[in-house]
């Protein structure tokens, strides 16, 4: 008080400990509350992971008070990513075991978030990786105004994203906001990474390979430019960044892509970068580096701007400084 935090309470047995892992923008709950109305439609995140260790306290930490549950397909993981997500992520979130053991298929990974997504069709859902961290100040009330907007469905809308590289000068700190810490993209959307956020749509659409595009039931893609963009937040992609801590990550992700995926040219980066190791990784994000870059802090392009509101509303006492 009278700042809104997320903090994890540790009970032992020497007393109760208290880790601040987010300090929250604070904007008025309406009254009555909309978070408890019961025609409010609710907000599921899912997700997908194997080995994420570095990356997933930053995104529950982001992604803990922005949602109403959580499914989180786990690939066998086989480091502490399970724990993390057992000691961190709120009671909602729930690991559920893939279907295909370790081995990624990306379209089977597609029918198993479609999968779950069904089981809650007429809620919102939004399915990103462990390096997408959604910003947005307030995002269940937002998407409550918006359903106070709309009244009835289907509906669906695009999310930007930007490929974020750095600034890496400062040491990474751990369990703690990630945005705060790296806040510098390439000096454009990154249209193949953008997501989608929806309900009730699975009867008559489901996602491109990489859920990077939306098809019908007979196969053509839907035009992004024809699918209105959700302006209220953004999708911050942890692409070249947090370095070197990812590299080792980057090195490991192509292992489980199986011969099927290779044939049609699906996850070719990472299968690249498993085959080709260290230095060829070292030179690909050298490559995006050289590219034009800006700051979410100050130096957002005009037609950006927008989104550079939407970060320093939630972290501006960072652009401050």
């Amino acid at each position: 008080f009278p700042s809104p935090r997320l903090v994890r309470l540790q009970h032992t047995s020497e007393g109760h400990k208290k880790h601040l892992l987010r300090e929250l923008y604070y904007n008025p709950t309406p009254l009555p509350n909309p978070i408890r109305d019961k025609n409010r439609r609710k907000v599921h995140l899912y997700t997908h992971q194997r080995n994420e260790e570095l990356l997933m306290p930053f995104f529950i930490i982001q992604h803990a008070p922005m949602f109403d549950s959580a499914i989180l397909i786990d690939y066998l993981s086989d480091d502490d990513t399970l724990k993390i997500i057992q000691d961190y992520a709120p009671n909602s979130w729930n690991i559920v075991r893939s279907t295909t053991n370790r081995t990624f298929d990306a379209r089977k990974c597609d029918d198993q978030v479609i999968a779950w997504e069904k089981k809650n069709s007429k809620d919102w859902a939004l399915a990103l990786t462990t390096t997408e961290l959604l910003i947005h100040p307030n995002f269940r009330i937002d998407l409550w105004r918006y359903q106070e907007d709309i009244k009835k469905g289907p509906q669906i809308m695009v999310i930007s994203s930007f490929a974020i590289v750095g600034n890496d000068t400062m040491p990474l700190q751990h369990y703690t906001s990630l945005p705060k810490q790296r806040h510098v993209s390439l000096k454009k959307k990154s249209l193949h990474y953008d997501r989608f956020i929806h309900f009730d749509i699975l009867d008559k659409y489901r996602y491109s390979p990489g859920r990077h595009g939306i098809v019908n039931l007979y196969g053509t893609t839907l035009s992004k430019n024809k699918i209105p963009v959700y302006e209220g937040g953004f999708i911050m992609k942890f692409f070249w960044t947090p370095w070197p801590e990812q590299l080792q990550r980057k090195m490991q992700v192509g292992r489980t892509i199986p011969s099927s995926d290779i044939k049609e040219r699906r996850g070719m980066q990472h299968v690249r970068r498993a085959r080709n190791g260290k230095d060829f990784i070292e030179r690909e994000r050298e490559g995006y580096l050289s590219a034009p870059l800006q700051d979410f802090c100050d130096d957002m392009d005009n037609a950006y701007i927008n989104y550079g509101n939407i970060f320093t509303k939630e972290y501006g006492e960072i652009c401050e400084v």
